[in-house]
């Protein structure tokens, strides 16, 4: 059946009031099934009504919710750039730096999110981006920048003076963090460090043109 509905709900920025709903009715069926009819429609569809526009992959990748919110931050991540999120919550366990290590010990987790080329960032714009990371739950946002200015690459960050060398080169090695580069960590419940980094991976990849429009 195929019926044009209006949504009788709040409408948000990704999802207008009216649309064209396909229902189907199947019997005997378990959600690979749902998922396999659907995959073959959206992408005989896409084929047919937008040739000129590329599918990326070809059969659908598959991801579990979990995955998608670690790697990504998101339950519908963008997944045409990389950028992947980080989990760094083993490297920080026994920290002396008391918001990671407080956050850890209260069953939450620590996010990382190497950013690369971002050590010219201006302070205003990791300011914003600490903002952002708040209005989505986070209590805020910490980052070391390895600067690429300075020929010894110098690190820059406010949480610098709380963490040992070993912690550093974790970070480092976990992130393939490299000169110029800058890493952003959120730290809380795993719902929360993920969606506030996932936003931040979002804004950053839109300043470096990486969401093809």
């Amino acid at each position: 059946q195929i019926a044009r509905c209006f949504r009788d709900e709040d409408q948000r920025g990704d999802r207008q009031p009216e649309f064209t709903q396909l229902d189907i009715e199947m019997s005997f069926v378990d959600s690979k099934d749902v998922m396999d009819l659907n995959e073959k429609l959206m992408i005989a569809l896409c084929k047919a009504l937008a040739p000129d526009k590329k599918l990326l992959h070809e059969p659908f990748p598959r991801i579990t919710w979990h995955d998608a919110m670690n790697r990504y931050g998101s339950d519908k991540p963008d997944i045409r750039f990389g950028m992947e999120i980080v989990d760094g919550s083993e490297i920080f366990r026994a920290s002396k730096f008391k918001v990671f290590a407080d956050t850890l010990r209260n069953g939450g987790v620590v996010k990382m999110l190497k950013v690369e080329g971002a050590a010219s960032f201006p302070r205003s714009k990791l300011d914003g981006l600490e903002e952002l990371a708040k209005i989505h739950g986070a209590k805020g946002l910490a980052y070391i920048v390895w600067e690429a200015s300075i020929e010894s690459g110098a690190l820059k960050s406010p949480i610098l003076k709380f963490l040992d060398e070993k912690e550093i080169d974790a970070v480092k090695k976990a992130t393939e963090m490299k000169q110029g580069d800058i890493v952003f960590f959120a730290a809380d419940t795993f719902v929360t460090a993920c969606t506030a980094i996932g936003q931040v991976r979002l804004k950053c990849a839109d300043e470096f043109k990486m969401r093809d429009p």
